[in-house]
């Protein structure tokens, strides 16, 4: 058992960390849902993504603007002529523009909440997994030093039975067993204590000390409850559909020309003698070859697009939702088939005892190493299913920044 998924989720993630800027704030651990909000905090995809959003509120005070006056001169024979423009906006153009930059920033916004989201998934699942390992390599540590103990008393011996000699090469294989399980259960810590070390910012040390222990009460999900969709996916769905909305608003209002009006001042200088006029200029082009119908006609196709995507994730989302929750039911109906760990490890040092007397043969007793490993590790990729479904269901119904709830 290896969650191979995460291996891959996780290193690709640490990657990220020589694009990103350095973490830009100390945490303090005090318990297990500060290394969530930390990793939230600190961790350079949201970092990234948290600036993204900071960078597009500007285009709010951008869509704003209005167009600068305009001063016009004319110089000839006799005379200047000068106007001073006042742009007007025709056809709710600004407001158009100002819908358009919301909209952008609810969707740069919605792509802050998947990396939160994202992170906060890997984060759960690695502290977890690493009590696992652990828990793993203790049980594996065991285990050699019990393979060494009796591969001493038969060393000590100075002839062996041809049945002692086959014990002595199992316990060997055993053993051998065990150092490689131990690396590649090292390998895996390593691998996940980086990534947490990359979402803090804070030494594996200061953190492991919190990992969590194991999951005592399993919340009760509701497979038929309806999600509040509040979750990254359906926020930047709808905020795709407000965007290609405001955009046909903006399309239609391009089609309304700017008027431009304002004074005139002219002076003319005949026969040594100033005259002063002054007057009012306009300017106002036809809307007769162009109407913009090409842009209001592709606006209006992407919104259909982004209706008929809005919809789509919704039914995604539904199924998805049911089948965390049935992949949740059956992880705990899985727990709860395994025995307790203190009932197996006693039934297996009992299996050491009787090996100890003489009354068992050496295949039993590594045969019952290897089972009381295997079952652990089922029981805990039981668990971690679970983990991944939960909290897969809390993303969908948007709760989880509830951590003092669900931790």
């Amino acid at each position: 058992m290896r969650p191979f998924y995460i291996f891959m989720g996780l290193a690709l993630l640490v990657s990220t960390t020589s694009k990103a800027q350095e973490p830009e704030h100390n945490c303090s651990i005090q318990k297990t849902q500060d290394i969530l909000t930390c990793a939230l905090k600190n961790y350079p995809d949201v970092i990234n993504t948290g600036l993204s959003v900071d960078r597009d509120a500007a285009l709010i005070n951008i869509a704003m603007q209005r167009p600068n006056p305009e001063l016009e001169s004319k110089w000839v024979t006799g005379g200047m002529e000068t106007s001073l423009f006042h742009t007007l906006e025709l056809g709710g153009k600004r407001t158009a523009r100002i819908r358009q930059a919301r909209a952008q920033v609810s969707l740069t916004q919605s792509k802050l909440l998947a990396a939160k989201e994202q992170v906060t998934l890997n984060t759960v699942l690695a502290f977890y997994r690493l009590r696992q390992i652990r828990a793993e390599l203790n049980v594996l540590q065991e285990a050699s030093s019990t393979f060494s103990r009796i591969l001493s008393r038969f060393r000590s011996r100075p002839l062996l039975s041809p049945e002692q000699e086959v014990s002595l090469s199992l316990f060997h294989m055993a053993k051998d067993e065990a150092k490689l399980q131990q690396a590649s259960l090292v390998a895996e810590e390593t691998n996940l204590a980086s990534y947490l070390t990359v979402a803090t910012g804070l030494p594996y040390s200061q953190l492991k000390r919190w990992l969590p222990p194991p999951k005592a009460a399993w919340p009760k999900l509701n497979s038929s409850e309806e999600a509040s969709w509040l979750n990254a996916e359906v926020k930047s769905a709808q905020a795709e559909l407000d965007l290609a909305q405001t955009n046909i608003k903006l399309a239609k209002s391009k089609a309304w020309p700017d008027f431009k009006v304002g004074p005139t001042v002219e002076m003319e200088n005949f026969t040594g003698n100033d005259q002063t006029s002054v007057g009012g200029s306009f300017s106002l082009p036809l809307p007769i070859l162009s109407q913009n119908r090409g842009e209001i006609a592709y606006a209006k196709r992407d919104q259909l697009r982004a209706n008929t995507n809005l919809e789509a994730v919704l039914r995604k989302n539904a199924l998805e939702r049911l089948k965390q929750v049935q992949r949740y039911q059956h992880a705990l109906q899985g727990l709860r088939l395994v025995s307790s760990l203190g009932s197996l490890s006693a039934k297996h040092h009992e299996i050491e005892q009787f090996f100890e007397k003489g009354l068992v043969p050496s295949s039993l007793v590594t045969e019952s190493h290897r089972q009381f490993f295997e079952i652990i590790q089922q029981r805990h990729e039981q668990e971690l299913t679970a983990l991944d479904a939960l909290w897969r269901v809390y993303i969908i119904d948007g709760h989880i920044f509830l951590l003092e709830e669900h931790l």
